[in-house]
């Protein structure tokens, strides 16, 4: 209650003119319907006369109608049809088909070129201080063309009565954004063919003599190589996602305009005060030679450097951030957003190189790190006491998967982001790399040996010398060495026997 109170001791501004809430009405609910009617009152005064929102389909359905002294009262919303009189005709005097007409004569008079462009005069109406649907301004201007106030230009030529092709150029916004509207009878004014000569001039660099036919075959000769050349140029901005695709369709449909009919209506196309085709053209030629010449290649490597870095500071803070400067990432950001990326290809050629040289130096160091973390975790390894167990190939795998011989000692060209993603990779998983390999040191150490199965206690062989003695006399060596081996073999199978030996004496 107290807001609604404060509310109503408020006052209303619009346009700078201050009224109070409650002079507007009693109630708060009130008082903003009639400040917003009063409002809306002021900026579209010419809304009342097309107060409707009709189908989209009105004006198709009015052309096809094919006697107007039988026009259903449900596609004549506005009655611009009249009966009275010698034979039914629509009421150009009808208010708001005099000021369609009245506000249309002005904005071609004022364009100089006799036509304009049906997707203006949609806009036009469907703006202050009209405010009409843009459904609402077809369904006029259907009414104007039966009332033989105007005629089209379309593609397969003009038009100036009801029927198919009139339904096909009014049956919907897109179908008449792509055509023309130009009054009955009217010729390009002497100023219109001037300006198009000129602009064919300044476009092909070829002299033309500002006479309609003249205009007409430069078209012919030098619009199709244009087309041509940017034909591409559409599709090229979009897999390169620049900015510019629908401006270059735009110039190509405008070019094929220019060409239909064989060139007949070009005098209005290029003769008005406010053309495009000039800029457009220009913008399209320098953008493809641009692409073509080695910038398309240089966009794509920005494209990716941009997005690698992002990537890269996402995936590892601590190596993959601060790479990019302050300075070249706004002139990389900046080139890749703008229509006119050939004027901002050398800054951003300069802006790849020197982040690139930043990448290189970063992996550099990263490698070393990564190169020495290795090292000092194969000299630990090797430290342990189970190393001295492991076999010579054992050793020797194991080892070889603590070096850094798997990366280049530079980043390859083309790939320096990428590389140095791997590096940070290989130096994150260092830590668990050394874990994995104590783990594989002791799944790969020799079984021990099985434990020794008890033995009986030996048993005393008491073995006298005299058993010992040589049966005969030794005369030589050889005696000497057979005697021994004979000792030796009677000892050693006593020793295999699980026995000691005791030596004693002889009896005497």
């Amino acid at each position: 209650m107290l807001i609604s109170t404060g509310l109503l001791e408020g006052t209303f501004i619009f346009r700078g003119r201050p009224t109070a809430v409650t002079e507007s009405g009693l109630t708060l609910d009130a008082c903003a319907r009639n400040a917003l009617a009063k409002a809306a009152a002021e900026i579209f005064p010419h809304l009342h006369l097309v107060r409707i929102r009709p189908a989209t389909d009105l004006a198709y359905k009015l052309l096809g109608v094919e006697r107007l002294d039988r026009m259903p009262k449900d596609l004549d919303p506005l009655r611009l049809v009249v009966t009275g009189g010698a034979k039914p005709r629509v009421d150009v005097n009808n208010a708001a088909l005099a000021e369609t007409l009245r506000a249309f004569q002005q904005k071609l008079d004022g364009s100089g070129g006799g036509r304009l462009q049906g997707n203006f005069i949609q806009d036009f109406f469907a703006s202050p201080p009209y405010g009409w649907s843009k459904d609402a301004t077809r369904y006029l201007f259907a009414a104007l063309l039966v009332a033989g106030e105007i005629e089209l230009h379309t593609p397969n030529g003009p038009i100036r009565t009801s029927g198919p092709s009139a339904q096909e150029a009014l049956k919907s916004t897109v179908a008449f954004n792509r055509i023309g509207v130009s009054r009955r009878d009217s010729r390009p004014a002497p100023e219109a063919l001037d300006r198009a000569a000129t602009r064919l001039q300044g476009l092909f660099g070829v002299d033309v003599l500002p006479l309609e036919d003249h205009i007409s075959r430069a078209v012919r000769t030098n619009v199709p190589g244009l087309i041509e050349k940017v034909g591409s140029l559409p599709d090229r901005l979009r897999l390169l996602s620049l900015p510019g695709e629908a401006r270059a369709r735009r110039l190509l449909e405008t070019c094929a305009n220019l060409l239909e009919q064989d060139a007949n209506g070009a005098t209005a196309l290029l003769g008005g005060t406010e053309c495009s085709v000039p800029i457009n053209a220009k913008w399209a030629r320098e953008v493809t030679d641009a692409l073509s010449n080695g910038g398309e290649a240089e966009v794509r490597a920005a494209r990716d450097i941009e997005s690698g870095l992002a990537e890269l500071a996402a995936l590892f803070p601590a190596g993959g951030s601060g790479i990019i400067t302050s300075t070249d990432a706004p002139t990389i950001r900046k080139g890749l957003a703008s229509e006119n990326i050939h004027e901002h290809l050398p800054a951003l050629r300069g802006a790849v190189r020197s982040t690139l040289d930043r990448v290189s130096t970063r992996y550099a160091e990263h490698r070393s790190a990564y190169a020495a973390s290795l090292k000092s975790h194969l000299q630990e390894l090797e430290a342990k006491p189970e190393w001295s167990r492991l076999e010579s190939d054992d050793r020797e795998e194991i080892a070889g998967r603590l070096t850094s011989s798997g990366l280049p000692e530079k980043p390859t060209a083309g790939r320096e982001v990428a590389d140095l993603r791997l590096v940070l990779a290989r130096e994150s998983n260092a830590a668990a790399l050394r874990a994995e390999l104590e783990n594989e040191i002791q799944r790969r150490l020799p079984p021990p040996p099985p434990p020794a199965e008890p033995k009986e206690p030996p048993t005393e062989e008491v073995v006298e010398f005299s058993a010992l003695m040589a049966p005969e006399v030794i005369r030589t060596r050889d005696d000497l060495e057979a005697w021994l081996s004979s000792m030796r073999a009677q000892l050693d199978e006593l020793l295999r026997s699980n026995k000691v030996i005791r030596f004693r004496k002889s009896p005497e």
